[in-house]
């Protein structure tokens, strides 16, 4: 006995077997587009738990930065602060060795005052005496 045809010359167990057949690969295609999302969806967890730990690295090294600009921040205060204080030192240092060299210069010409005041009362004190000693040369004898 054969199996009753369509209107359009195709038999039913034809049609279900092709579509059985288109089913299945359906299927396939279905099982395989799953598996393909699967593993996309895991790519993109993967993806997102990396992204994750990159933005926590960058924040983490940001706050690093902003930690070490701080510091040098508080470094570069600390040092500006260190050389006011040392071009004061400095400057205080060279004054009171101007007013110390000042003071010995003005010690050094009373001493120079105090010799020529010395020499010259030596001299005054002295020059009677060589004038006589000159006198009596010359009456002893013309000599000078």
């Amino acid at each position: 006995m054969r199996t009753p045809r369509s209107p359009l010359g195709v038999s039913p167990a034809d049609l279900e077997a092709e579509l059985a057949a288109r089913q299945a690969r359906h299927r396939a295609e279905v099982d395989l587009l799953r598996s393909r999302l699967a593993e996309v969806i895991a790519r993109t967890d993967a993806l997102r738990q990396r992204r994750a730990g990159l933005e926590a690295e960058r924040e983490r090294l940001e706050a690093e930065i902003r930690q070490i600009v701080e510091e040098l921040g508080r470094a570069g205060a600390e040092v500006e602060a260190r050389r006011r204080e040392v071009a004061q030192r400095h400057r205080r240092e060279r004054a009171d060795r101007e007013a110390e060299l000042e003071a010995v210069r003005k010690e050094r010409d009373s001493w120079i005052a105090l010799e020529r005041q010395i020499a010259e009362g030596v001299l005054a004190a002295v020059q009677p005496f060589l004038q006589l000693q000159a006198y009596l040369r010359e009456q002893e004898g013309g000599r000078p």
